[in-house]
């Protein structure tokens, strides 16, 4: 039996204490970035712009307060760790420069507001523990270079990694030459920049993760709710508002009106000039009942020419949009891709509900085929109008399937 001796390696005393302070100090960080990123994806739907065009900024307040708390624990232990060795500087550099990730998935994710209060929540947290106001304050202005390269770094035209890495390079060579002037000496600095640059490249892969499953979260949940072609919710997303409004007429005295639109003589559109041309009218006629819709209410497109909107508001006040909507389609000059344009008409149907009426799903269904039977009335009138189905004439046509 053969044993191996291995050579003792009798280590300095001041640089274990670096080191394994040092190996600590970046494993918390990741934890508790990793955590931050966590709570990212949860607060993702709230504060993204991929995801919502103005997020509420109560929303981005908090998530860059979340941020600033967690990376004041990083303020924190650059204080604790703090001794009278000579070589302090790396370590209390370290712990300076991690804390800048925060600043950075703040501004990423939450924008400026977010980054403004994770920027606030490091500087007073600092001010406050730091018995050193002068270092506070060249650190507080450390920071704001930080903040602007971010913001910069941010806007412009790079792929992903190309942003990341420049933001990355350029903020530790930010860093680096704050404590060269500080006195750091060249190996620690050099162990400054190797760590640093470990744990930018962590962060990437986590982040680039992270941000690529919550794109496609994205995408894949717009397809299953939106129509491809005019962008508007599709007869999945309708279903889904409707069994949502049902329960909130519960809860209000406020009355509803079902509007459901079909462009007339549609067929004859793409008989004449192609379906591509059909195509095109959809998409413009879309966007005239997205500026004519109220945005709180319910706007979807239900298949081919057919439309759907459902307005917190009597007949009278519906019956009167519907005709300004008729009169702006009358009077649109539709252009087609065959470099052609056309004037197109629609024909209306409304029918009126509130909870007095509505207590379930098929009590609306109910309405919206009364509102169907006052567009067959208005196609039947002559097209070009709008109709509106009192209580008494609904009964008048079949009950058409297509709603559950």
């Amino acid at each position: 039996m053969y044993v191996v001796d291995f050579p003792i390696v009798d280590i300095d005393p001041v640089r274990k204490f670096i080191l394994v302070n040092s190996a600590s100090i970046v494993l918390n960080f990741i934890l508790l970035l990793a955590a931050f990123i966590v709570i990212y994806s949860l607060l993702f739907k709230k504060i993204s712009a991929v995801y919502i065009s103005r997020p509420p900024r109560r929303y981005r307040v908090l998530f860059g307060f979340i941020g600033g708390v967690l990376a004041s624990v990083t303020v924190l232990l650059s204080v604790l760790t703090t001794t009278d060795f000579d070589d302090f500087h790396f370590i209390d550099a370290l712990t300076i420069g991690l804390r800048t990730y925060f600043i950075f998935i703040s501004l990423y994710g939450g924008g400026a507001v977010a980054g403004w209060t994770t920027l606030a929540c490091i500087t007073v947290v600092r001010w406050l523990v730091d018995p050193n106001l002068r270092i506070a304050e060249e650190l507080t202005c450390i920071d704001l270079f930080v903040f602007a390269i971010t913001w910069i770094g941010l806007r412009l035209d790079l792929d992903r990694k190309w942003r990341w890495a420049l933001i990355s390079t350029t903020t530790i060579l930010l860093q680096s030459g704050f404590f060269m002037l500080k006195g750091m000496g060249l190996e620690e600095l050099l162990l400054f920049m190797g760590s640093m640059l470990v744990v930018a490249i962590v962060v990437y892969f986590i982040m680039h993760y992270v941000i690529r499953s919550l794109e496609m979260y994205v995408y894949f949940q717009r397809n299953a709710m939106q129509d491809y072609l005019t962008k508007l919710d599709n007869l999945r997303s309708l279903h889904m508002k409707i069994a949502r409004l049902v329960k909130r007429m519960q809860n209000t005295s406020q009355d509803y009106t079902v509007m459901i639109a079909d462009i007339d003589h549609f067929k004859s559109i793409n008989d004449t000039y192609g379906h591509a041309a059909g195509d095109e009218v959809l998409r413009q006629f879309s966007q005239l009942l997205t500026e004519y819709c109220p945005k709180k209410d319910i706007l979807a497109r239900m298949g081919g020419e057919e439309f759907c909107l459902i307005l917190s508001g009597g007949l009278e006040e519906s019956e009167k949009l519907a005709n300004q909507i008729r009169e702006a389609v009358a009077g649109h000059l539709f252009s087609l891709p065959t470099q052609q344009s056309a004037f197109i008409t629609v024909s209306f149907g409304l029918a009126s509900c509130n909870r007095d009426r509505v207590h379930t799903i098929e009590d609306m269904h109910e309405v919206m085929d009364e509102a169907d039977q006052a567009l067959y009335a208005a196609k039947t009138a002559g097209r070009n109008r709008v109709t509106v189905m009192q209580a008494r004439d609904a009964g008048h046509r079949p009950r058409r399937m297509g709603w559950n």
